[in-house]
């Protein structure tokens, strides 16, 4: 029995240094440059998640006013959905660091890398031309 939590431990690990590892390749940039520690990856993640939900929040309240209260309420129900999605796609994306210490950096930069998705989606639903069938133009 002991031997085989050692190997589970053992092997959660190398997965989370091999998942550190390509992380820090992939994002380094910024805060993430100079992050030797888990520690400052978990800072640092946090930082870049602040960034792309306040960019969501500043967003979202730009859009909404832009819409008839019927609307609105479509809007808030999708983005309420959207968040329990990401939350929940994020839980199963980084399901294979729980019990290192890096799985609150790979969960908080799954919910970065999907919010900044969903920022880049809501801009071109706020900036659909005249005639594009594929968006909901703003009603006010």
């Amino acid at each position: 029995m002991r031997s085989a939590a050692a190997l589970l431990a053992i092997a959660s690990l190398v997965v989370s240094n091999a998942y550190a590892d390509d992380t820090k390749a992939k994002k380094a940039t910024g805060c993430f440059a100079t992050a030797e520690t888990q520690y400052a990856m978990d800072v640092c993640a946090g930082q870049d998640f602040k960034k792309a939900d306040d960019a969501l929040n500043t967003l979202y309240k730009q859009m909404l006013p832009r819409y008839e209260a019927a609307d609105q309420a479509l809007i808030k129900d999708a983005e309420r959905k959207w968040l329990a999605y990401r939350d929940a796609e994020c839980a199963f994306d980084s399901n294979s660091t729980i019990g290192g210490s890096f799985h609150p950096t790979a969960e908080t930069m799954c919910r970065t890398e999907k919010t900044e998705a969903r920022v880049k989606e809501l801009k071109t639903q706020l900036d659909c031309p005249e005639g594009d069938l594929g968006c909901n133009r703003p009603s006010k």
